[in-house]
């Protein structure tokens, strides 16, 4: 969900660039790379203790301006480590998320694709957390949400 709304802000903050510019005369591509690093403890339910992870996020956003139209393609790369706070057991993780998005400003349409995968392993068995999901919304020009698909997975292994 945070990341569905990292992208919505993205959208928002490009969607009011393009309308408060004059227009462009020809495709404009833009490109951002960026790296978030953070610290977070939470209960790892597939191995029954607190686990207190650090990890890394590499954003690379990259996509076209043109005629009143934004497409564009985030990669999201995580990467985890994790001690658990009971078992002392160290914890690995890899993350990555595929956004695809476009919205016209001229016809108030908006489409996203998104697409994550993930592990967080530790040394045993059935104590790893493994997940996915996948979902595709689309936004006609007058707000109705006419496409709303998605699909997830969550697990242990």
């Amino acid at each position: 969900m945070s990341k569905f709304i990292f992208s919505l802000f993205a959208v928002i903050a490009l969607s009011s660039f393009t309308t408060q510019t004059k227009p462009q005369a020809g495709p404009t591509p833009f490109r951002e790379i960026f790296t978030d690093n953070y610290t977070f403890t939470f209960f790892n339910n597939c191995s029954g203790e607190e686990v207190e992870i650090t990890g890394t996020e590499t954003h690379e956003i990259f996509g076209v301006i043109n005629d009143g139209k934004i497409r564009y393609n985030s990669k999201v790369t995580v990467n985890q480590r994790g001690l658990g706070l009971t078992s002392g057991k160290l914890y690995t993780g890899h993350a990555e998320d595929l956004f695809s998005e476009h919205i016209s400003t001229n016809g108030a349409l908006y489409v996203t694709n998104t697409l994550s995968k993930g592990i967080l392993a530790t040394a045993g068995g059935d104590n790893n957390i493994k997940f996915s999901y996948s979902f595709h919304v689309t936004v006609d020009a007058n707000g109705n949400v006419t496409v709303l698909k998605g699909e997830s997975e969550f697990g242990c292994q």
